[in-house]
């Protein structure tokens, strides 16, 4: 989880520094708190400041932090760390949803009732930001309905990104190998079918 372990506030040009939950000269700081993670994607990061922060900044009491919930990142957000970072800091957490890795999102939230969910879906920026202005009203729009990963599938998941073969993960969880692929039928079915399956495979080789 290397890409934990640094994080920059993007709410203006100084880029500072989280350091332990913290933001860097914090205290010298008027503007908005903006972070986004992973922050590799350029074009996420253009988008999230024109849809969100340049519109939004002046009622975002103090910032947000933006998750890019996309497939590129699922070897990261199949863990814990990231989410158990971002809980000690004192900003809402906004999970921007590839609609592919809806399930995990919502496993997620189940967890955690302090996160929300905006799913990407066919650039449909109006209905995007009806949903960002609600939770700036913080009137939590209607959950989005669709699957959920269970415990034991993102522990499949998990198991998988180690590279670890279905009886190391079988002896792991305490099933058996048939259970182990019970288990990674039903998290292909979540992701959508067999060409998602596929996709994602040759991105992580995960299931």
């Amino acid at each position: 989880m290397t890409r934990t372990q640094c994080f920059c506030c993007m709410g203006c040009g100084l880029n500072c520094r989280l350091i332990n939950n913290q933001i860097d000269n914090n205290r010298f700081c008027h503007d908005e708190k903006l972070i986004i993670w992973p922050d590799e994607n350029y074009y996420f990061k253009l988008a999230i400041n024109e849809l969100i922060f340049k519109p939004y900044h002046r009622s975002m009491h103090g910032g947000i932090i933006v998750i890019d919930f996309s497939s590129a990142n699922l070897h990261l957000l199949i863990h814990k760390q990231w989410i158990q970072v971002f809980n000690n800091i004192a900003l809402p957490v906004l999970l921007v949803v590839e609609q592919v890795m809806l399930p995990l999102a919502n496993y997620w939230l189940k967890k955690n009732h302090k996160v929300y969910i905006m799913v990407v879906q066919n650039s449909q920026h109006s209905i995007f930001n009806r949903r960002f202005s609600l939770i700036q009203q913080n009137r939590y729009p209607l959950p989005y309905q669709g699957p959920v990963f269970t415990e034991r599938e993102v522990m499949v998941l998990r198991a998988r990104s180690e590279e670890n073969s279905t009886k190391a993960i079988a002896r792991r969880l305490g099933c058996s190998v048939k259970s182990v692929y019970q288990h990674q039928y039903s998290i292909g079915r979540k992701f959508g079918g067999a060409a998602q399956l596929r996709r994602l495979r040759a991105m992580h080789a995960l299931v």
